[in-house]
């Protein structure tokens, strides 16, 4: 057609001859020997058409019923009559009112079509638009045709002339039809109020309808009523041209509902799965209530997903909204720190970092606020909230408040959650707090549950990230077995997730890098470190990176580098030292300070604030007999890394610094083949070198163990008293457990005369008991 005008010209003349493009489906369930339609459609030039050709080429008259003046009994005993006159007389009738409609059906045998019977199908529409224009243009925009009109057919005729430039006045002659026979449907209203949904099905019209109304309509009565129809795809929709003239009803009529509408429809759209459009179409909306509501409900899952889609939405909102929101500013924050696959967050620099912040404090007023109802908003809140606390330096009050959180968890039916992927989420957050704060035992039990909830979950971030968590936790306890199948485990899922992946991996790392200091395996250790930065970053398990580092560079006997690696950190991230951070950074200074070639001499440069274990064991190195019996009842164990050395001396204790066979047979109950290491630091106590010598140790365990052959060396002897020979000899029998009868058998003395040699072993030590006599001994290399 050369222009629209003649190919509109060419629609009407086509009409004018050629029968309704609807008729052929609907014809096929009549019988054939009805002479009354009735059309239960809304009155129009498109009803009209169908009519007319109802019969073909039989005459018809079509009357209008809703311009009809009479009563309808008036007519209805006209029409009854020319159906009696004339056998060939055929009569359609079109009437926006159901009650009419049945009203005509009971009293004629009549045909009965409904609004969907007239309204064209996508495949009828194309088959028209192939008839219209043969040169078939047309058909490339059909489909985009229907989903601006739909099946109404004289809208759908009016783009076909002109797809660019119609579209104004397709609007207008749908909206004509439209809003009138809105007041003949039945649940007109609810009909108008599915125009602010972006997605069709029984289910979305249940949710939708769910949130303000106990009623609503399903897909059958919207498709009834002319609102929806089917695509190439068979998915159903709204043409774009009836959203709007159905909006427009709404906003004559009912603006107040507005508001409402958007909220389910949002609600709706995102339950469905469409988070992104949801969240868009709440900012073109400007619907900022809705917008946080989806935050705190989805925040979570777009973190591990689409950070950066995330973190754009939020840049869109208002700052006064962010203002006013309290947790959208540290939300925003947060998102902040994630780049490239790894969270950024600064390493506090000031004791009161984030204090100050009003944001904080508005945060930390909704979390009390909200605590007593619990909810899915206290859980998302709170953990903002700890979370937040965390990477500020606050440790301590950060594993407060998750403690809090998990007990309402755990117990509180208020804050019963069914969304596995935030309880994983939550309970993993958890147990990292309480790691920062050195509560291993409590996040070793909340960690074990995040497995199990992150599994259920099927999100494989979660998956890898709670596993990778526990099994550091795991392999801090020398619970090797259990740690490595998490870090496998960890890993295999971490391999399936996106854009997180080096996030995730890290923990798994650490946790294999454990096991290899335990096991004082310095190949192992130096491959899971080549895997991770060459100093330790901004992650929050930096201090782990930090003690590996440094009992590395023990291992390859370069400790002055170890340590001027930990000095630099306890200053620099001094802000940065939670009770787990410090305890660990402390220990790992021990141990390139007295591990070390000569490293004995450096102890009045520690601070002592080392593990109590290490104080312990330098004791019985040292013979420092105020150290070597320190009780570490009182220790916290911050870390259950020398849990088997606090059990191994309690047995070097208990037998007075003796390795007999029966204290040989005990340490090996409490120590492990794994626990190299602490076999290691052991045997620098005189006499328990044997502790080594039953393992099968391999090539790089025996380099590494070489740099530590010097453990705690022993001062010059130059201050030692001199002892004659025979007791040197006593010595050596009471180091062996002897007592004074088995000495006299032994050397063929009184039991007496032992007794007075042993009296005056004591004088030149200056003890006043064995066990003070025996550790003065080693510390003076007698």
């Amino acid at each position: 057609m050369p222009n629209a005008e003649m190919r509109l010209q060419f629609v009407r003349e086509f009409q004018a001859i050629t029968a309704h493009p609807a008729i052929p489906r609907f014809q096929g369930a009549l019988t054939g020997r009805e002479r009354v339609l009735v059309v239960h459609a809304p009155p129009s030039a498109n009803s009209q058409w169908f009519c007319a050709t109802w019969t073909g080429r039989a005459p018809t008259e079509v009357i209008m019923l809703d311009d009809h003046a009479q009563e309808p009994e008036g007519w209805m005993g006209d029409l009854a009559g020319k159906l009696h006159d004339d056998p060939d007389y055929r009569a359609a009738v079109v009437t926006g009112s159901q009650n009419y409609a049945w009203k005509l059906c009971q009293h004629f045998d009549a045909a009965l079509a409904v609004h969907s019977d007239v309204l064209l199908s996508l495949g009828e529409w194309r088959s028209w638009a192939q008839l219209i224009d043969p040169s078939q243009r047309l058909m490339f925009s059909a489909n985009e045709m229907y989903r601006l009109a739909g099946g109404w057919a004289l809208p759908l005729f009016v783009l076909a002339t002109d797809p660019q430039g119609h579209t104004t006045a397709a609007q207008r002659l749908l909206t004509t039809v439209v809003l009138p026979w809105l007041s003949y449907v039945r649940e007109g209203d609810l009909t108008a109020e599915a125009s602010f949904l972006e997605t069709f099905s029984d289910q979305a019209l249940r949710e939708f309808y769910g949130h303000y109304s106990a009623s609503g309509l399903g897909i059958e009565e919207l498709r009834n009523a002319g609102a929806v129809f089917q695509d190439h795809l068979g998915e159903y929709f709204m043409p774009q041209l009836m959203k709007t003239a159905l909006r427009q009803r709404i906003e004559e009529v009912a603006p107040a509902k507005i508001p409402m509408l958007q909220d389910a429809s949002l609600a709706t759209r995102a339950k469905s799965g469409d988070v992104f459009g949801a969240m868009r179409e709440a900012i073109t909306c400007r619907n900022w209530d809705s917008l946080q509501q989806l935050v705190l409900e989805h925040g979570l899952d777009l973190f591990i997903g689409a950070p950066r889609f995330l973190s754009s939405i939020i840049a869109k909102i208002p700052a006064y909204v962010i203002d006013e929101s309290g947790y959208l500013g540290i939300a925003s924050r947060l998102l902040s720190m994630v780049d490239h696959g790894k969270v950024v967050a600064p390493v506090p620099t000031s004791s009161r970092n984030g204090e100050r912040s009003a944001a904080v404090r508005k945060l930390a007023q909704q979390v009390d606020e909200l605590e007593p109802t619990g909810g899915m908003k206290y859980v998302s809140l709170t953990l903002l909230y700890f979370v937040y606390l965390r990477l500020c330096g606050h440790y301590t009050q950060s594993a407060d408040v998750a403690a809090r959180l998990h007990e309402s968890l755990q117990f509180a039916s208020g804050v019963a959650i069914t969304s596995p992927k935030l309880r994983a989420i939550a309970k993993t957050q958890i147990g990292v707090s309480l790691i920062l704060d050195a509560r291993l035992t409590a996040s070793r039990w909340v960690l074990g549950q995040a497995v199990e909830v992150a599994q259920s979950s099927a999100n494989n971030f979660l998956l890898a990230d709670a596993a990778g968590k526990l099994a550091l936790v795991e392999a801090l306890n020398h619970n090797h077995d259990a740690a490595r199948q998490l870090a496998y485990r960890s890993e295999q899922a971490a391999r399936r997730t996106g854009w997180a992946r080096d996030l995730v991996e890290r923990s798994a790392i650490l946790a294999r890098g454990i096991i290899a200091w335990n096991e004082l395996d310095a190949d192992a250790l130096h491959t899971e470190l080549d895997r991770l930065p060459h100093e330790p970053d901004q992650d929050e398990l930096w201090s782990v990176h930090a003690f590996l580092l440094a009992v590395s560079y023990l291992l390859e006997g370069k400790a002055a580098r170890g340590r001027q690696l930990i000095v630099d950190l306890l200053d620099s991230r001094r802000y940065a030292l939670g009770a787990f951070s410090a305890q660990l950074l402390n220990d790992a200074l021990w141990l390139v300070t007295v591990l070390s070639p000569g490293g004995c001499q450096h102890m009045s440069t520690l601070a002592g604030n080392e593990s109590l274990a290490l104080r312990r064991l330098h004791g019985w190195v040292s013979g420092d007999t105020r150290d070597a019996q320190l009780s570490t009842a009182t220790d916290a164990e911050v870390i259950g890394l020398w849990r088997p050395l606090t059990q191994a001396l309690d047995v070097v204790e208990r037998y007075h610094g003796r390795c007999t066979t029966t204290a040989r047979t005990e340490l090996a109950a409490v120590l492990s083949e794994n626990a190299v290491a602490v076999r290691a630091m052991l045997s620098g106590i005189s006499g328990f070198d044997v502790l080594l010598k039953d393992l099968e140790l391999n090539v790089g365990q025996q380099r590494a163990l070489a740099y530590l052959a010097d453990l705690g060396p022993r001062p010059k002897r130059t201050n030692a008293p001199k002892l004659t020979p025979k007791e040197l000899e006593l010595l050596e029998y009471l180091r062996a457990g002897k007592t004074r009868r088995q000495i006299a058998v032994s050397t063929f003395r009184s039991e007496n005369t032992v007794k007075t040699q042993m009296r005056s072993l004591y004088r030149k030590l200056d003890a006043t008991d064995l066990a003070a006599a025996l550790n003065i001994a080693n510390r003076l290399g007698l």
